[in-house]
């Protein structure tokens, strides 16, 4: 059997050397020497949840069954064996996920030399260090980042099933699109493109029907280890009772239209605004696919339309969904600007190239000045303002709420709270029911005042910290039984009466 022909790759071993640990290593010490929200009190509010969840069950609470949960559970876990190692830092919780995103990186420029070569490669991570928020999700406590590492590990591991046509590639891409589905499931619509990127695949070398067996073994090879992979993972952290709450939670936010005042709604076209560069040149990239014959590059391709139809259409939408999009868009983009370079350097040193194409390479070129024009200075005051912010130190609202909470801590056995990172930051447990207080899981149902309420007259916490819900029953409770002890805004902080001042 023949491999699908792909852009050669002449291998040195000190160069190859470079090429794998070079850009990622690059990387990975240049955001934990200089990234400068290391030590922000939180990067992305849903850091705080994480947190909790994973030192519940570090504790011994067991996910979903007490603790509530709509997400997968792998990071979950991960940072609680984490915890046990390193205790309850979120230092390390941040450079868990930095090394996540450096794996992201590193996958992406191995795909990149292998589909399109080294030039687009090296062009294609500098844009995805430029996307925008890309720099804060690679280090936030997120699920999002670790789920596109794995991904992105799949997908490079198909591109090595189709130049070596190796079983074991197969299974290496079915293991990590597993990991990648039991950490957030929404990269779940890439294994239909999978699946049939390699049935195309197989039907390229194999277009008679009577070899249909042929057609369809590696597709079969790879959707039964995916299968069997998370299923029998997905076994040992989740128990078959619990699945619902994975996908419940989601489709009732979908489906709801009661979004709370503080919650802002957007489309994913609003959010691929600024990244409107990077798209224009993945449509660039489109062509060279096509008239080059990236065929490797029509993975990344699936991926990004696919991910932009489906995001279209699916409400709610947040600010970091936009990575679904820009992340293959910026390999596109990488390997159209890179295509485009190398063309033009063959036409002007007259070693090459087609000269048809240069209106293509001109508006390429154009395309990719406006692209470090426009994203350049969008990294630049972000980190500008993240290390004004960081100087500066804690916000001073946060600053008294935590000094003041820490203050009842020795006497604290629970808080309840919809600011999780406060309780976490001063060490203080939440009731395992009420880990997570949010507007998703009151869209769902699977959260009432009442059932606040009734936690609040059975554990009778010591501290109550809430900031985001209007929750008037609990409010009254709380005015007969607590003291508030301080208010800022919607932010009030309240301690039981017994408590010594």
């Amino acid at each position: 059997m023949t491999a699908i022909p792909q852009p050669g790759i002449r291998r040195y071993p000190l160069r190859e050397l470079a090429w794998q640990g070079g850009p990622p290593l690059a990387y990975l010490l240049a955001m934990y020497l200089f990234f400068p929200y290391w030590n922000l009190f939180w990067l992305v509010y849903d850091e705080g949840y994480n947190m909790l969840k994973a030192r519940l069950v570090e504790q011994g609470y067991i996910l979903y069954a007490q603790i509530w949960n709509d997400q997968a559970p792998l990071l979950t876990h991960l940072l609680a064996w984490l915890f046990e190692i390193t205790g309850n830092e979120i230092i390390w919780s941040r450079r868990l996920i930095l090394i996540f995103s450096t794996l992201l990186l590193w996958a992406l420029v191995q795909y990149l030399r292998i589909a399109w070569g080294n030039l687009p490669a090296v062009i294609s991570v500098v844009v995805l260090v430029l996307l925008p928020n890309f720099l804060v999700l690679s280090t936030a406590v997120l699920v999002g980042q670790p789920s596109l590492a794995f991904g992105m590990l799949s997908m490079l591991a198909l591109a090595g099933w189709h130049r070596k046509r190796k079983r074991v590639f197969l299974i290496l891409s079915a293991l990590a699109l597993s990991l990648s589905l039991l950490t957030k499931l929404f990269t779940a619509f890439l294994a239909p493109i999978f699946l049939l990127g390699l049935i195309g695949a197989e039907f390229y070398q194999f277009p008679f029907l009577s070899e249909w067996r042929k057609v369809i073994r590696p597709a079969l090879i790879w959707g039964i280890s995916l299968g069997a992979i998370t299923l029998g993972l997905g076994l040992l952290m989740v128990r078959p009772a619990d699945v619902i709450q994975l996908f419940q939670p989601h489709v009732s936010a979908a489906l709801s239209s009661d979004y709370p005042a503080n919650v802002e709604m957007n489309s994913i076209n609003y959010y691929l605004r600024p990244a409107w560069p990077v798209l224009l040149g993945a449509l660039s990239g489109m062509v060279f696919i096509w008239r080059r014959k990236r065929w490797l590059m029509l993975y990344p391709l699936a991926w990004m339309i696919v991910a932009y139809l489906t995001l279209l259409v699916y409400q709610p939408v947040w600010w970091h969904h936009q990575l679904l999009v820009t992340v293959p868009a910026a390999m596109l983009t990488g390997g159209a600007f890179g295509e485009s370079l190398g063309l033009f350097f063959q036409i002007v040193h007259k070693s090459g190239g087609q000269r048809k194409l240069w209106p293509l390479i001109v508006s390429n070129l154009i395309i990719m000045v406006l692209t470090f024009v426009a994203l350049i200075p969008i990294a630049d005051d972000y980190l500008h303002s993240a290390q004004k912010v960081n100087a500066e130190g804690r916000d001073p609202a946060q600053e008294r709420f935590i000094r003041r909470i820490e203050a009842y801590a020795p006497q604290t056995k629970w808080m309840v709270t919809d600011e999780p990172m406060f309780a976490f930051r001063a060490g203080i447990s939440v009731p395992p029911n009420l880990a997570v207080i949010s507007w998703k899981r009151f869209a769902a149902g699977d959260l009432t005042e009442d059932e606040i309420l009734q936690t609040l007259r059975q554990l009778q916490p010591e501290q109550v910290f809430f900031g985001r819900f209007d929750l008037p029953k609990v409010d009254h409770y709380l005015a007969e039984n607590y003291r508030e002890t301080l208010e800022w805004e919607k932010m009030k902080l309240y301690v039981r009466n017994d408590l010594q001042k």
